[in-house]
């Protein structure tokens, strides 16, 4: 609703707002600039640049930051993300998935066998955190052999403005450059400029060969953004602010006792000065004094002089709650668990279970994510060892997940109960449980047969050496109690002839009676 009163140009000088009180201006409201637009618009190559470097800095400086990023990757990850093959042929996936794990995944990466294909999974979770994407370039060896090369946030950009590509393989009307993603006319990635030392070594790959991976939170955005963006500064305020304090603790400490006394500087007419070689300075009044020869000082009766220690009262209360905010505000927008990283004595029964199932969840966020480039580049690998004749070929080689690591739990005992339950039940499957405990039903069923094998193979061949026979419970008993079947322990039966003579006779317990084709009738013992 207009006052009447309009402006130079006729537009009402004021108007009034009745849905929206957070439009409305006024001397009492601070002013608030409008960002509208696509967000790698809002934040350009510098200011992305600028957040990229701060955030490494942070990573490498600052505890709870490296902790909480490398702590999400470790439960991530772990040392699983075997390969599982899911298509029909057992045979040729055992067969695939023996050739990734001993042969493909040792040597994945050009660099060597530090960086396999489990550890660069491992980095991969921290570049997400810290950089906010990477990319994986998927090459060959010399001799032909699938390989991968993982390229860092840095190394992709580009040395102009944003706009039109006007050089390199995708030089086309309509196609433009941003922050080293190229796009065509419709706004589809096809291609990143990875940028050498020198402008001449720059290189655009397509996205046929290279996978770009970060973590989307708009619609428009075309490269990650840093786990630690929403509190960035803040947290180089509480890392400036605790160099301060520890400044200040060293000046401190560097002063072990204050001395008053009438002149304000030491007495040079003590002995014990002269001794100890003291300095003073009359004009500035500042003395140095050297203790080495001794740490009494003496005073004359009622002259008012005397000595006191400092008294540290830095880091106080208030410092430590406000680097605590700060720590618990870049966790939350990081969507992990304060406790986990700090101070986990805060929480109770209940808050420890919605913090184990935050947890959970950001976990199973972040796998998500990782499996489908982990998925395209195993892909890639079977494909190409098809290709070599490595492999024979399957017309499902692209189907494949992962095993995952264990799922966290605050009480494995509770947990292992509750899933037998739900197993008894109904509610869930063999194959649920052994999934949160980071195996397949198939891996698992193999191991058990593969034991049950071993053990009659070595009771067989004891029995063999020694003479003895063993009940094959008394090698694995499945309840507490259970006890082997008692040796020598025959059934006892009477039976009756035709001139009415009864004999007692031994019966093998595994033999049933209706298995004894006799026409005699028989009776129990105990008849």
């Amino acid at each position: 609703m207009s006052n009447g009163i309009v402006d130079q140009y006729g537009y009402p000088a004021f108007v009034e707002t009745h849905f929206a009180k957070a439009a409305q201006k006024g001397i009492n409201k601070p002013f608030e600039r409008q960002f509208i637009g696509d967000i790698d618009d809002l934040i350009p190559s510098y200011d992305w640049q600028t957040l990229l470097s701060a955030s490494r800095r942070l990573f490498t400086n600052m505890g709870i930051v490296e902790s909480a990023t490398i702590q999400k990757a470790n439960y991530s990850i772990g040392r699983s993300w075997n390969p599982v093959f899911k298509g029909k042929d057992k045979e040729w996936g055992r067969l695939a998935e023996d050739w990734l794990i001993e042969q493909f995944y040792p040597v994945s990466d050009v660099r060597g066998s530090m960086f396999d294909f489990k550890t660069d999974l491992y980095i991969d979770s921290i570049a997400i955190d810290r950089d906010g994407d990477y990319f994986i370039l998927l090459t060959e060896s010399k001799e032909g052999f699938p390989q991968t090369q993982r390229i860092p946030a840095h190394r992709v950009g580009n040395r102009s403005m944003d706009g039109a590509v006007t050089t390199g393989p995708f030089m086309k009307k309509g196609n433009t450059i941003k922050n080293g993603v190229i796009y065509n006319s419709i706004g589809r990635p096809i291609a990143y400029r990875v940028l050498g030392k020198e402008s001449g070594d720059d290189r655009d790959i397509s996205t046929r060969n290279m996978i770009h991976v970060f973590n989307p939170n708009w619609h428009e955005q075309g490269r990650g953004l840093m786990a630690a963006v929403h509190a960035i500064d803040n947290l180089l305020s509480a890392v400036k602010s605790e160099e301060y304090e520890q400044m200040a603790m060293l000046m401190l400490s560097s002063i072990g006792l204050i001395e008053y006394n009438e002149m304000g500087m030491s007495d040079e007419g003590d002995p014990a000065s002269l001794l100890r070689a003291n300095t003073t300075n009359v004009e500035s009044g500042i003395t140095t004094n050297s203790f080495a020869g001794g740490s009494v000082r003496h005073f004359k009766s009622n002259s008012g002089n005397k000595i006191e220690s400092i008294k540290q009262e830095r880091p106080g209360a208030v410092w430590e709650n406000y680097q605590d905010r700060v720590a618990r505000l870049f966790l939350t927008g990081m969507n992990w668990s304060y406790s986990f990283v700090w101070k986990s004595s805060e929480l109770t029964g209940t808050s420890q279970r919605a913090e184990i199932e935050k947890v959970r969840r950001s976990i199973d966020d972040r796998q998500a994510l990782l499996e489908p480039p982990a998925r395209r580049v195993v892909g890639y690998a079977i494909a190409k060892a098809q290709k070599l004749g490595i492999l024979p070929p399957n017309d499902e080689w692209y189907k494949w997940g992962f095993t995952l690591p264990p799922k966290i739990s605050i009480d494995p005992g509770k947990d292992s109960i509750s899933n037998l339950n739900e197993w008894r039940a109904g509610f869930k499957n063999v194959t649920e449980i052994l999934a949160e405990r980071g195996k397949t039903y198939e891996e698992h069923i193999s191991q058990r047969a593969d034991e049950v094998a071993t053990r009659k193979r070595i009771q067989e061949e004891t029995e063999e050496r020694t003479g003895q026979q063993i009940d094959d419970r008394e090698m694995a008993m499945y309840t507490p109690n259970e006890m082997a079947e008692p040796k020598n322990m025959a059934a006892v039966e009477t039976v009756v002839d035709e001139d009415g003579t009864e004999t007692e006779i031994e019966v093998d317990p595994a033999q049933e009676s209706s298995n004894i084709e006799s026409n005699v009738n028989t009776k129990s013992y105990l008849d």
